[in-house]
C-alpha cells in the first residue's frame, strides 16, 4: 500500500489509510446494494397503544446491578484510548523505529480481539463480574507496566497487556448488560451506551496528547491507572437491591 500512495502522490505512511478508505467504500456500497432485509405481515391493528419500552441511559445507570458494567465499560475505553494514543508518540521520543512501533500496536491489537473466544467462556463459566474484576485488575496491572517501565519490549508487553485487559471488561460488561437488561429495550440501550463510551473516550485520546506534553509519558499512564484502581473500587460495592 505504501507503494500504491507514493505513485499517487502522497506519502508512503498513507497507504494503509488508503486501503483501509477503500475497503470501507467497498462494505459500504455492498450494504447499500444489499437492501433491507425483508419484513413479515403486519401484525393486525388492536386499536391498543403499544407499550414503550424504552429505556432511559439515565435511569439504567440508577440501577445499582447495571451501573457497575457501565463504569467498567467506559473506564477501560478511556484508559485504553489515552494510553494507546500517546504510546507511539512516546516510543518514537525514545528513538524507537517504526517498525517496533507497528509490532506493539500490533500486539496491542492482538490483545483486544484474538483472544474473545477465551474471554467469552470465561463469563460462560465463571460470570460477568469475575471476568469485569479481572479485567480491572489487568488494566491497572498493564497502564502501571507503562507508566514505570522504559524499553520497546517493556512498551509491547503493556500494550498487549492493555488490550487484553479491554478486552475482559468489554466482553464482560457487555454480557452483564445483555443478561441484566430486558430484551426489548436492549438494543436501544446497549447503543446509547456505546455512543456514550466512544464519545468520551474520544475526549480522552484529546486529553492524553495535552498531559503527555506537559509532564510525559509515565505520568499520563499513571493517572489513567489510578482511575482503574477506582473504578475496581466501585465494581467490588457490593450491589443493593
Amino acid at each position: 500500500s505504501g507503494g500504491v500512495a507514493r505513485g499517487l502522490g502522497l506519502p508512503s505512511l498513507a497507504g494503509p489509510f488508503l486501503a483501509a478508505f477503500l475497503a470501507t467504500a467497498v462494505a459500504a456500497i455492498v450494504a447499500a446494494a444489499s437492501g433491507p432485509a425483508a419484513s413479515g405481515p403486519a401484525a393486525p391493528a388492536t386499536g391498543a397503544p403499544e407499550p414503550d419500552h424504552r429505556v432511559s441511559v439515565r435511569a439504567l445507570l440508577q440501577g445499582p446491578v447495571t451501573r457497575p458494567a457501565l463504569v467498567v465499560m467506559a473506564t477501560a475505553q478511556v484508559v485504553m484510548v489515552a494510553v494507546m494514543t500517546a504510546a507511539p508518540v512516546a516510543m518514537r521520543m525514545h528513538g524507537d523505529g517504526l517498525g517496533m512501533v507497528g509490532m506493539t500496536l500490533s500486539a496491542h491489537t492482538l490483545g483486544m480481539f484474538a483472544l474473545s473466544p477465551v474471554t467469552g467462556r470465561l463469563v460462560d463459566r465463571y460470570g460477568a463480574r469475575p471476568v469485569m474484576l479481572a479485567g480491572i485488575a489487568a488494566l491497572a496491572a498493564s497502564t502501571g507496566l507503562a507508566a514505570a517501565g522504559d524499553g520497546a519490549w517493556t512498551h509491547a508487553a503493556a500494550l498487549f497487556g492493555l488490550g487484553y485487559a479491554w478486552n475482559l471488561c468489554f466482553v464482560g460488561g457487555s454480557g452483564r448488560l445483555a443478561s441484566e437488561l430486558p430484551e426489548p429495550a436492549r438494543a436501544d440501550v446497549e447503543g446509547s451506551v456505546d455512543a456514550a463510551v466512544w464519545t468520551i473516550a474520544a475526549a480522552a485520546g484529546l486529553l492524553s496528547t495535552v498531559i503527555m506534553s506537559a509532564a510525559g509519558y509515565g505520568v499520563l499512564a499513571g493517572t489513567f491507572c489510578g482511575l482503574a484502581v477506582l473504578a475496581a473500587a466501585v465494581l467490588r460495592r457490593p450491589a443493593r437491591a
